[in-house]
């Protein structure tokens, strides 16, 4: 079993014409760093949002550069659906997750462009679905294992 901490970000007040949240506020989110493998490429240490809510892992197309995964579009596509009513083309490769000492096979994809906070998300399919994850926000700690 792996322990991590949740990450603290703070966000700026609202800036007119945004009104929402006229006062700068904290956010506890469950990121972790985790490493991507393919074959003998391996990225850095790289944050990922653990996300109970995402049906798959997705990564930014920067990450399959590293891995040598070269032009994305060779992957097999599947459009995964965002919050709100769009999608995006996501191309799926066959990779690792290394979680400090947890290794797992992964099918992942990966898109074009980048995620607002992290490089990536980690999803149910190959994540949620193979290890226990636990989210105790009021601890701010997430269990692996």
């Amino acid at each position: 079993m792996e322990l991590f901490p949740y990450k603290q970000y703070n966000i700026p007040a609202d800036t007119p014409p945004e009104n929402a949240f006229p006062v700068r506020y904290t956010l506890y989110l469950p990121i972790i760093e985790i490493r991507l493998r393919k074959n003998s490429n391996a990225t850095k240490d790289t944050a990922v949002l653990i996300d109970s809510g995402a049906t798959h892992c997705i990564f930014s197309d920067k990450l399959a550069t590293i891995l040598g995964i070269g032009n994305i579009t060779n992957g097999l596509l599947k459009k995964i659906n965002t919050a709100g009513s769009g999608s995006v083309d996501a191309y799926f490769f066959d990779i690792y997750l290394e979680i400090k000492n947890i290794t797992v096979s992964c099918y992942a994809g990966f898109i074009k462009g980048s995620f607002p906070l992290a490089s990536g998300v980690l999803g149910g399919y190959d994540f949620l679905n193979s290890l226990r994850v636990a989210l105790n926000s009021p601890a701010g700690e997430i269990e692996i294992g």
